[in-house]
């Protein structure tokens, strides 16, 4: 039978999504981050510890200061104002959603665990930081420190599902301020503290 109008223009629309993003993809950027995808995927599944500072270092040069290619919370709120060509119109950072979201329905967190550049970040720190320099925090603290990534996740996502463009994750995420390099000082003493609190 011959397909419905509308049917037929859908089938186009996908098709020039798909040329698009083709045509605006770096296959350089694809190619690190399927090689940061693959270390990290091979240290959660190998548990093998050098290759998981290898993972980890990896990640850290790569998505946090070469490509800054990073999942962000960011993304979530643009998607909300945008659309999904969000990531559609990104082939690296698609790739990047889709592994997460796979894993992480799979086995949790793998995501935060090999490919959170920040996590790398504080991974590293915390192997050649004194231990006499470290605090272990109090049940009642981490419960709460538990209950509060919720409370900033609604301060964020809450104002753009109600129509706002402010956005207020970089008060919240270091992330950018850490591998962008922000030049606000409030950002980088707000990023300090994440650091001194990890």
């Amino acid at each position: 039978s011959t397909p419905k109008p509308s049917s037929a223009a859908s089938d186009v629309y996908k098709r020039q999504l798909f040329e698009r993003m083709l045509a605006n993809t770096s296959w350089d950027r694809v190619a690190w981050i399927l090689l940061v995808l693959a270390f990290g995927m091979a240290a959660f599944l190998t548990k093998i510890t050098l290759l998981r500072w290898v993972s980890l270092g990896v990640t850290l040069l790569v998505l946090g200061f070469v490509d800054g290619g990073f999942l962000s919370v960011s993304h979530i709120t643009s998607a909300i104002w945008v659309g999904p060509s969000v990531f559609l119109d990104d082939l690296p950072l698609l790739l990047m959603v889709v592994f997460t979201v796979v894993t992480t329905l799979i086995w949790g967190r793998v995501f935060c665990g090999f490919l959170c550049p920040f996590g790398a970040l504080q991974d590293f720190l915390d192997r050649f930081v004194p231990e006499s320099w470290k605090r272990t925090p109090s049940i009642r603290t981490h419960r709460m420190g538990l209950r509060a990534k919720y409370l900033v996740l609604a301060i964020i996502v809450i104002p753009a599902l109600a129509g706002s463009h402010v956005s207020f994750y970089q008060y919240f995420e270091p992330f950018g301020t850490v591998f962008f390099r922000s030049p606000s000082i409030l950002l980088w003493v707000i990023a300090g503290g994440f650091i001194l609190a990890s």
